[in-house]
């Protein structure tokens, strides 16, 4: 019979998600993660196929959170610059918290197809939330408007040069 441990899954992120914040991850191994909780290496297993797995489910929670919030902003933006400014905003804060991390990862990993398929997913999300602030603004003048902006903040925020300022002349020239 499988010993059961409350919130056991909660503890394996939680404890995966110090371990990248702390150092980008060079310590997250699935042995260092069940030793830190206290449980077999095989049980670690039962609730994530692999580190990077596990990684993704942590990133996920954070990615989440900040999606909701860039959307509550975005909708309550009193016009689109200022809209794109919280989208921009979110994102630069979840890469500067997971900067090293990804930095670590890319190092030792092949990584281009994962972060290809994980690059089309967010830009489709955030294109959804750029969307509805060009419609709201009635600023949406052709349909690669939010693809075009999403790809543009995301790529300014993962830099982590320059600032909101530096993109203003040209947003305001793409919105006008």
């Amino acid at each position: 019979m499988p010993k059961i441990i409350d919130a056991l899954r909660e503890n394996l992120l939680r404890e995966a998600r110090a371990m990248l914040l702390r150092d980008g991850g060079r310590e997250l191994t699935i042995r260092n993660i069940a030793a830190a909780c206290h449980v077999a290496v095989g049980t670690v297993y039962n609730y994530f196929k692999s580190k990077d797995e596990l990684m993704a489910f942590v990133m996920l929670e954070d990615w989440q959170t900040g999606v909701a919030a860039m959307s509550r902003a975005a909708a309550e933006s009193p016009d689109v610059l200022s809209g794109l400014r919280s989208i921009y905003d979110g994102l630069l804060a979840f890469e500067n918290l997971y900067r090293e991390a990804w930095r670590h990862y890319a190092a030792d990993h092949d990584a281009v197809t994962q972060i290809d398929l994980r690059h089309r997913l967010v830009i489709e999300q955030l294109s959804v939330m750029v969307s509805g602030l060009l419609v709201r603004h009635d600023a949406l003048w052709t349909a690669y408007l939010p693809t075009f902006l999403s790809e543009t903040l995301l790529s300014a925020a993962g830099r982590g040069e320059g600032s909101f300022e530096e993109l203003e002349p040209v947003l305001n020239r793409l919105i006008a």
